[in-house]
């Protein structure tokens, strides 16, 4: 088990595209190496509130789109790992921000969060 554990440390973020979306989602650092790949973009909504997200772009476009919704925990980099292997299956992701940066560790930060 440690050996694999290594293996997957010494992961660069070229080499992420051949890992399953499992082991990148399991390790933190696999996840922030895959979502250091996503583009941050501004937005603003018909309303003309400010949002931010990130953007996963595909080797070959034009392409479907997709849009992502995190979970309660806000835009981690889990989310951004997701948006980067739709990227990797030929998507246009867009992951939005809808906790304004908020990225919470615990069950009562997200809690909080989602309360404000």
């Amino acid at each position: 088990m440690n050996a694999r554990r290594d293996v997957l440390k010494g992961m660069t973020t070229a080499s992420l595209a051949g890992l399953p979306l499992a082991a990148v989602l399991a390790d933190p650092r696999l996840a922030q190496a895959a979502a250091a790949k996503l583009q941050d973009v501004g937005l603003t909504t018909a309303g003309g509130k400010a949002v931010s997200a990130s953007l996963a772009m595909p080797a070959k476009t034009p392409a479907p789109t997709l849009i992502l919704i995190h979970e309660w925990w806000g835009l981690n980099d889990q989310i951004k790992a997701v948006a980067a292997e739709y990227a990797n299956l030929g998507y246009v992701t867009l992951a939005v921000d809808l906790m304004d940066g908020k990225v919470a560790t615990t069950p009562d930060a997200a809690r909080a969060d989602r309360r404000r």
